[in-house]
């Protein structure tokens, strides 16, 4: 994404110093055959800003897929299971703490129902999914 958005910008600023020296010189507009900028170039331009566009745009979303569908196989660690409430009055970071330690002996997901949870801190051990 951050690809694609450099490749517009310098494309959008060469055509703007290409128009504010057209104008500057009193010649003609951009795209014209009179123009400073010729046919192959601006092709050029184009195919950069598509190829930016297209090929990081198809990448994350084969990553994002190998993830969804690797974070689907990874067992489920449900906070609530391991005795937070979830209220937002009681603290919940040992019950937190239990879930993530159970969670990172096999890898795993931690589970986090809609509430609000009270909590310090707590160790993020490794294999372990916080959703």
């Amino acid at each position: 994404m951050r690809l694609t958005v450099y490749l517009a910008r310098m494309f959008l600023h060469i055509l703007r110093d290409r128009a504010t020296r057209a104008v500057d010189q009193k010649r003609a507009p951009i795209l014209t055959s009179k123009s400073s900028m010729n046919r192959r170039a601006f092709f050029k331009s184009i195919a950069l800003l598509a190829f930016g566009t297209i090929v990081p745009y198809g990448m994350s979303q084969t990553t994002e897929l190998a993830i969804h569908a690797e974070s689907q196989r990874l067992p489920v660690f449900n906070v609530r299971d391991y005795g937070a409430t979830g209220e937002g009055k009681a603290l919940d970071t040992s019950a937190i703490s239990i879930a993530i330690k159970a969670a990172s002996s096999g890898g795993g997901r931690v589970l986090f129902p809609p509430a609000t949870y009270l909590t310090g801190c707590f160790e993020l051990l490794s294999n372990v999914q916080l959703e």
